[in-house]
């Protein structure tokens, strides 16, 4: 059937089929599709090996060491874009997991996940086309200070970060095209002391960043940075043991809970919280769009469903709910809601437009 379809036409096909995945089973299962396509004839090997290179995700030392001598990685690693070092459940040691940049020269995400991982800074500056980088159950040290001057996004999480390396690090000058910040599950040292945001946070990063993610632990949801635009900051996760909700938040589905129950004490939660919030400036909620997809299930999701109406009618105008589907709000995988980034772009240019006006 292939031999109907035009190079493009495939091309299309290996591409959605290329597609990177944050979860190891679906890079697994792509990875194991695309050998098979490799197999089928000359043409499609042709089209899809360099695509077969477009994630690598690295879990043994064994691994590591292939990805340096290999000739078919030499001659394919630029054409890889997101290189995962680690999984959650993975406690190895990869000590030469990130001396790849000679044979991957193209990445633009790199995503470190463990504490065994190495985390060189000289081994990841070399990855001089990086646009997002991710540190996941890690450490932000006191040698964790280099240049990465296209580095759009940065992720520390569940990390623990010695704070004068990071007030170093942090910086325009360090990190000059930095726009999206989250640092969240953090804590200070090896003691994992309470991580304080502001400590680390300058005026000339805060100005030139669009979208600071963090939780209740880092920063105080109801102080002036959280509560401002400059960046808007959306709290992950956040408890309720305040009498108002954050300005911005994002309430992900947790694991292995039942959707509806959750939905339905999360919705509740955030009506009762909206009365006392109003008064403070508008605020923006996003959830998780699978509870709102089964409210809409007769009749066995009544209660959810009422749940969804007593919400958005409790909100009215006070209080922007974004229902969202995206996959963007596993901590582990890195990343932050990409409907809450566009959401803070377009405040931006508003304000900007403004402030041009005025």
């Amino acid at each position: 059937m292939s031999d109907r379809l035009d190079d493009d036409a495939l091309l299309l096909i290996l591409d959605e089929l290329a597609t990177p995945s944050p979860e190891y089973a679906v890079y697994c299962a792509s990875k194991k599709a695309l050998r098979n396509v490799c197999l089928a004839s000359h043409r499609l090997r042709r089209l899809a090996q360099p695509r077969l290179f477009r994630q690598i995700w690295v879990v043994k030392q064994s691994q590591a060491v292939v990805l340096q001598s290999s000739g078919v990685v030499e001659s394919l690693g630029h054409g890889t874009r997101w290189y995962t070092v680690g999984k959650r459940e993975y406690d190895g040691s990869l000590p030469d997991a990130v001396k790849t940049a000679r044979v991957l020269p193209s990445v633009k995400k790199l995503l470190l996940s463990g504490p065994w991982t190495s985390r060189n800074p000289a081994h990841i500056e070399s990855f001089t086309r990086l646009r997002h980088l991710s540190l996941v159950h890690s450490e932000l040290g006191s040698h964790m200070v280099f240049k990465a001057p296209l580095l759009e996004q940065l992720d520390v999480h569940y990390c623990f970060v010695y704070i004068p390396a990071a007030a170093k690090w942090l910086q325009p000058v360090y990190l000059p095209a930095l726009r999206i910040l989250s640092v969240v599950k953090v804590g200070e040292g090896v003691m994992l002391r309470r991580f304080k945001l502001s400590s680390v946070l300058g005026p000339a990063m805060l100005a030139q960043l669009d979208v600071l993610q963090t939780d209740e632990r880092s920063l105080d949801s109801q102080s002036p940075l959280a509560l401002g635009t400059a960046p808007p900051v959306l709290f992950f996760d956040p408890t309720f043991h305040t009498p108002t909700i954050p300005r911005h938040s994002v309430h992900p589905m947790l694991a292995q809970v039942d959707v509806v129950a959750y939905t339905i004490h999360l919705a509740d939660e955030i009506a009762s919280t909206v009365s006392s919030s109003a008064a403070l400036g508008p605020r923006v909620v996003i959830l998780p769009h699978k509870g709102l997809a089964l409210s809409s299930s007769p009749p066995a999701y009544q209660h959810l469903h009422d749940a969804v109406r007593r919400l958005e009618q409790a909100c009215g105008r006070d209080v922007r709910i974004i229902w969202s589907a995206e996959q963007g709000m596993d901590l582990l995988c890195g990343g932050v809601s990409r409907v809450f980034v566009r959401y803070a772009r377009e405040l931006k240019a508003a304000q900007a437009t403004s402030g041009s006006e005025a």
